[in-house]
């Protein structure tokens, strides 16, 4: 039988207890910033929040608990903040389709490194801090 010395095994526990603890889901993160709002909605719509969809009528606070913050804050000019648009984004990975020579983490090959393309995949836009309208942008080609 292994022999564990009692101090090593409190820094283990510890060390466990620490992962454990920080297991969850993004989206349980972000309600712990508003936790009083989240406790207040119906149980279908905190359910929705938990799985990251929205949907018309929910407040800034309940996108941010479902999405987080958004890539831009689109505003138009002059409008005194009762309209805005949260544009969040995409990201693509498409080769460059050029042969070069790329640096991997341990050595340098040949080949067509892949390119991270962002783009606008969802737009939110909010009417007196409620939304109005969602558009879902396709993936680019």
């Amino acid at each position: 039988m292994i022999s564990i010395p009692p101090i090593r095994l409190i820094v283990l526990s510890g060390l466990l207890a620490g992962l454990l603890a920080g297991c969850g889901t993004t989206q349980d993160h972000r309600i712990r910033v508003y936790p009083r709002d989240f406790r207040a909605l119906e149980e279908d719509t905190q359910q929705m929040i938990r799985t990251g969809r929205i949907e018309k009528g929910f407040t800034s606070r309940m996108v941010y608990m479902a999405l987080g913050n958004p890539a831009r804050v689109e505003q138009p000019d002059g409008d005194a903040g009762e309209s805005f648009t949260w544009v969040y984004k995409g990201r693509i990975q498409t080769e460059s389709g050029e042969e070069d020579r790329f640096k991997t983490t341990n050595d340098f090959i040949w080949g067509s490194p892949f390119v991270r393309q962002a783009y606008d995949r969802l737009r939110v836009e909010f009417l007196q801090n409620e939304v109005v309208t969602i558009q879902t942008i396709p993936r680019p080609e």
